[in-house]
Formats: structure tokens, sequence, C-alpha cells
């Protein structure tokens, strides 16, 4: 499995599509990355445990405001089972899970629940989940995300690097919302670039026509807001589903690039069922933007 970086921020393509964690590197005692050294001894976290994301990112509908949550439970053979859970808040305030004292709300409705019987083999699919749009949150997926244990699980660590962070500060404008003091970063086609990669030969950078703008508060925590019906995004999913449809390949690696800042992470490509189907894209497209 390709071990995946990337910074905080680039969870803004992710959160403007709605994405669940179907594949997680196996968990050992080797702290926060599946970097070699260090003990092997594969952890068993004896429930659910919240994956800890370098930022918090959540999405305003008309309604109220989705955060959605990625839950691992890894038994003691590596076998494990990822949910997505949503953490719903009224319209106009979002409030963000507690990172802090790991204590989310892991009970109710999963949108997504994956199951991977063997984290380490190369061969599982690593998009093979069960979608249930029932459940709270599942109004906003889009994608389906393969990731590499970059995160961090409730109780380790996950963090930027001090330069990404620096880079990122250094890039946001002060500002202010839900009575916060926030950076604000706007997103337009001379800052902001989402390439696309079916790995087999086509690459495509989606078009980005008007403006979107990213708000990251300053309290401590790194919680991050982003309207989930300004048309920028609206079109970019539109676009991402017509080349889907055309080029889409079993596994799709998209760039997100801000202001030089480029991280790469591998979503379902195009399949007929699951999240990632064109169908779906197309459905959520139409019905928030």
């Amino acid at each position: 499995m390709k071990k995946l970086f990337y910074l905080g921020f680039c969870l803004v393509l992710m959160t403007g599509f709605g994405c669940a964690i179907t594949n997680y590197a196996l968990i050992t005692d080797n702290n926060q990355t599946s970097a070699g050294g260090g003990a092997g001894e594969i952890r068993d976290t004896f429930g659910k445990a919240k994956l800890v994301h370098a930022s918090q990112w959540a999405t305003s509908q008309a309604d109220g405001i989705d955060e959605l949550l990625n839950f691992v439970n890894q038994l003691s053979d590596g076998s494990q089972t990822l949910y997505t859970h949503n953490n719903f808040s009224v319209a106009g305030d979002a409030t963000f899970s507690d990172d802090l004292y790991c204590s989310p709300e892991t009970k109710g409705c999963a949108a997504v629940v994956a199951k991977d019987a063997d984290p380490t083999d190369p061969n599982e699919d690593p998009f093979l989940s069960r979608l249930n749009d029932e459940c709270p949150g599942a109004r906003s997926l889009s994608l389906s995300l393969s990731t590499g244990r970059y995160y961090g699980e409730c109780g380790r660590t996950g963090t930027w690097s001090l330069q990404d962070k620096l880079s990122m500060y250094n890039m946001g404008e002060m500002g202010e919302m839900f009575g916060r003091d926030v950076l604000m970063y706007n997103l337009n086609a001379s800052n902001f670039d989402v390439r696309l990669n079916n790995n087999a030969g086509i690459v495509t950078s989606l078009p980005v026509s008007g403006e979107a703008t990213a708000a990251l508060s300053l309290n401590g925590q790194i919680n991050g807001l982003l309207d989930a019906s300004n048309p920028l995004l609206g079109n970019m999913l539109l676009n991402y589903a017509a080349w889907l449809q055309t080029n889409g390949g079993e596994m799709t690696t998209i760039t997100v690039t801000y202001n030089g800042i480029s991280r790469s992470f591998d979503v379902q490509g195009h399949t007929n069922t699951g999240i990632g189907t064109v169908s779906r894209i197309m459905y959520n497209a139409h019905n928030k933007f």
C-alpha cells in the first residue's frame, strides 16, 4: 500500500466532496507512522479508536454542519473494521469533536463500514465497504480514501511538521467566523490546483472557476470550515464525475496544490458499487450546489 502524506489543509478537497477512510495501515507499536524500526507488535485498539487528523474540517449544509469522523477497530490479529460517523451541529456553529480527551461520540449509525481482514495484503480491494445511505453524514460522502498510517489513533499523536505549519500560517489572513479568530484562505485558479491521475497514463487538472474561502481556527485545536454549497466546489465535483466517467480506473490519485504546497492521496476510481460511483457523485453535486 502506498504511504500517503498530506497537509491538513489539503483536506479541503475531501471535505468539499465528502470522504470515508476504507483502508488504513496496520497499527503496530512503532508510534503513529508506518515507517520501519521499533517494536512491531500488533496493537489491539479495544474498540473504536478515532483517527486523529492533522486538522478537523467541517462543511456547512442548509440545515446544519457535518463533520465526518473516522474510526478504526483493530483486533490483536491485525484485522480491522473502519467506520465513518457524522458529528452534526446546528447551522451557525460548528461543534468539533474533542480529540484532547479522546472522547468523541462513536455510537449510532455509521454511514460507512469497511472490513479489512489483513491490512498488509496488497491484493485486497482497499475500497471494499458498505454504504448506509440512511445514516447521518451519508449525504456528504462522495469519495473513498486509502491511506497509510499518517494520522495516529486516539491516544497517540498525529501532527503537522513545523515547516508545514509555518507555511500554512504565513499564507492565511486574519479574520473572524462564528465569533472566532481564524486564518482565511482564498481558493482560486491562481493558487489552487487539483490534478487527477488514473494511473494508466491520463493526468488532468480540474478546471477552477470562481472563488471559495476556507477558514482555519486559532484556538489551539486546528479546526477548519468550508461552505459545502460554494459553486467552485460544485463545479469541481461535477467535472470530477465527468472525468471519472471517461477516464476512471480502479484507483485515482488526486494531487491537491495550494500556493505550491502539494499532497497526494488515492481514492476509489470507477466502480459500479460503493461510495465513489459516478452516479452518486453527480447526485450529491446536484443536491448540494
